[in-house]
Parts: structure tokens; sequence; C-alpha cells
């Protein structure tokens, strides 16, 4: 069983690959079962299963008595490789300074875009979850699900699905370092709640600059109490 999964994942990993690198172009009609199987020189079931995993994952499309077609990539089947791509070449090996690089560079320009591209629709959406932080300060667990929320909304906001993207396969350590840290730190909601608001006024008046320097601060904020030891915990998949 070990063995047939693992066939089984690095047959998807090369079809992955295929598709991604544009070899099986959008449109294009993959081999059929039989053409695959001796291509790969695997058995047809086996071929079966990867074709599942294919349209399970948004890769293809499978019609009757027509084949399987190489569909569009979707945000959904992009952060899927970008998470995988993370698990094999990454890991967990990194430090708090590195994921608030990461962070610190997405964030900050999704605030600066955000504030040019917003619409009445994505700063109302914005300004609910900022409601939901005031709201919850004193529970930190409901406290950090309108945090997340309000972070992935200003994202969601600049109009371009791949912000949102990069920071999901983030979001885990994110949630669990902003969790203990709320829980930890007494004044830790009231100052995350201060930088929050300073980042809603700039987005309103549509002042990219002020957005992006709101981020900025906020960011160093939550990185100086953002607790170490998120790292030193294992994962819940482990």
């Amino acid at each position: 069983m070990a063995h047939h999964a693992t066939l089984l994942d690095y047959h998807f990993e090369q079809l992955e690959q295929r598709i991604n690198s544009g070899y099986y172009a959008v449109g294009a009609r993959l081999p059929g079962e039989s053409e695959l199987a001796s291509e790969l020189g695997i058995s047809r079931p086996l071929v079966r299963e990867l074709l599942a995993r294919l349209r399970e994952r948004g890769y293809v499309e499978t019609f009757n008595g027509r084949g399987s077609f190489i569909r569009s990539a979707t945000s959904e089947s992009m952060l899927q490789a970008m998470l995988r791509e993370i698990e094999l070449k990454v890991g967990r090996e990194y430090s708090v300074d590195d994921l608030y690089a990461v962070r610190s560079t997405i964030e900050v320009e999704t605030a600066r875009i955000a504030a040019i591209v917003a619409d009445s629709d994505d700063l109302n959406a914005i300004q609910l979850h900022m409601d939901e932080m005031r709201a919850a300060e004193g529970d930190p667990e409901k406290y950090t699900l309108a945090d997340i929320r309000f972070h992935l909304a200003v994202a969601t906001a600049t109009k371009n699905q791949l912000f949102p993207a990069l920071l999901t396969p983030i979001i885990e350590v994110i949630v669990r370092g902003m969790y203990d840290s709320v829980s930890i730190f007494s004044d830790g909601m009231r100052g995350g709640i201060e930088g929050h608001e300073k980042l809603v006024a700039a987005l309103l008046e549509k002042n990219s600059t002020a957005a992006a320097d709101a981020m900025r601060e906020h960011m160093n904020y939550s990185r100086s109490t953002f607790p170490e030891s998120v790292f030193e915990e294992k994962s819940p998949r482990e």
C-alpha cells in the first residue's frame, strides 16, 4: 500500500509539472488511459487514480467519450501546488524573522494597492472584520479569527487573486502565533486594533502611501509580540 501511494504521488507530481510548465497546453487533450499507462510504465488502474486526482485538484476535466482536457489554472489549483512546494522544499525550517520578511513584503504591497483599487464592497468587508476585532477584544480565539479575516480581506481588495493565495500557505503559523501572542501579551489586542484602525483610515482616504506605512508599522508591532516558541512546536500533521 505504501509503495502504491508513493508511486501515485510520484507520477502525479510529474503530470502536475508538465501541466504547470505548459507541456500540456490549456484545452489540450491528455493521452488516453492506455497511452498514458504505456508512457509512464504503470497500470491502467493507477492511471485512473492519477486522472481522478487531477480532476479533484482542478487540473483536468473529463468528458465521456472524448477524454480528459487541461483546464485553465484556478486559484485553488495554484494554491494547492504552492502548498506542496512549500512542504517539499521549505518544510518548517524557518524563523519568525523569515515569516515577517515574507509577510511584510506581501502585506505592505497589498495595503498600497488596496487603497487604490478597493471598491465599496471591499471596504465594507474590511470594516466588518475591524468591528469583529473590536467586539472580540478579550477573547483571543474570536479576535484571532477576525484578525486573519481582516488581512485576507485587504489582500482580496487588491483584485489580484494571487495575493490572498500567497498568504494562505502561511496562515496556519500566523494564526497560531497570533493566538499565543494576544493570549500572553495583555495589551496585544489593543495594540493590534490601533494598528488596524490606522490602516482602515488610510484605505478609506484612498491614500496608498499612508496605507503602506500603516501596514508596515503594524507588521513591526506584530513581529515584536510574536512568540518565538511557535516554531518549536510540531505541526498538527506530524
